[in-house]
């Protein structure tokens, strides 16, 4: 098989192209919505027959919520990272991913980037982070270096009591034990036990260029179990308008597996 034809194939074997194909198969099935609208179903969200907002309307509007709000814990299920990622590469045809980032607690994270930059010796300038963020956004912080921690325990307890939602460090971080105890979502690149000094030297609140991959100030990111995905600003409805699309073809897929149907058959691959 040459490249070409390996990469046609992957192509059509994609997420978005198996949730494209039957996307398209069930607009004409009249029932979706008919489930949809039934108190039965357990979806992200519930109806009110009396609210003169659509469905997706109602969707958007809690998605916004659960990005402003520090406790995700009535949303946990709302978005997920391979989701959003899927909406973005349907979308513009970028995953939106953020590579080598992970959570090291085990929470979840969604709002708006204020970001900060500087050298790995300077874990001042994510104090001043702290200072200049509002309640409600998730830091984002690239490091030059990967050897000494910018973020630990102090930084974060400072964070959580400011009603910052998370942080995520593209970099290291530390006290690692102390962040498990802790309501407060961190996630970086690496793990380490030392740590520089306060130097002040970054930069906060600026554009970030990561290898291709632009973060910018007020920019939608969401991180959970699974890594960090970045949604840009200008296409955020857009996105979520994609996403609803996807959830609501994933909520019928699993009604029909639920039934003993083959994925094979229901994707029509077989």
């Amino acid at each position: 098989m040459s490249l070409k034809e390996k990469k046609d194939k992957s192509e059509k074997l994609s997420p978005s192209s198996l949730l494209n194909r039957f996307t398209s198969k069930k607009e004409t099935k009249e029932p979706i919505k008919q489930e949809f609208d039934s108190e039965k179903v357990d979806f992200p969200f519930k109806t009110d027959s009396n609210n003169e907002h659509s469905a997706f309307e109602d969707f958007f509007l809690r998605v916004k919520k659960a990005c402003a709000d520090t406790n995700l814990a009535e949303n946990v299920d709302l978005i997920s990272t391979p989701q959003i990622s899927d909406a973005l590469q349907k979308l513009t045809g970028f995953n939106g991913v953020i590579p080598l980032l992970k959570p090291l607690n085990g929470q979840k994270v969604f709002g708006k980037v204020f970001t900060a930059s500087t050298k790995e010796l300077d874990w001042g300038t994510s104090v001043k982070a702290i200072d200049s963020a509002s309640k409600g956004q998730v830091i984002f912080i690239f490091v030059e270096g990967n050897d000494n921690a910018v973020w630990g325990e102090l930084t974060s307890k400072t964070a959580l009591m400011k009603g910052i939602s998370g942080t995520i460090i593209h970099g290291a971080c530390r006290d690692l034990g102390a962040l498990k105890k802790m309501n407060y979502p961190v996630f970086s690149t690496n793990i380490v036990p030392n740590a520089g000094k306060p130097l002040l030297e970054g930069q906060i609140n600026t554009e970030i260029n990561l290898d291709g991959i632009i973060v910018n100030p007020g920019d939608y990111i969401l991180g959970d179990e699974c890594g960090v995905v970045l949604i840009p600003q200008d296409i955020f409805e857009d996105v979520i308008n994609v996403l609803w699309e996807i959830k609501n073809s994933e909520k019928e897929i699993i009604s029909q597996i639920s039934k003993g149907r083959s994925l094979l058959e229901i994707l029509g691959m077989d």
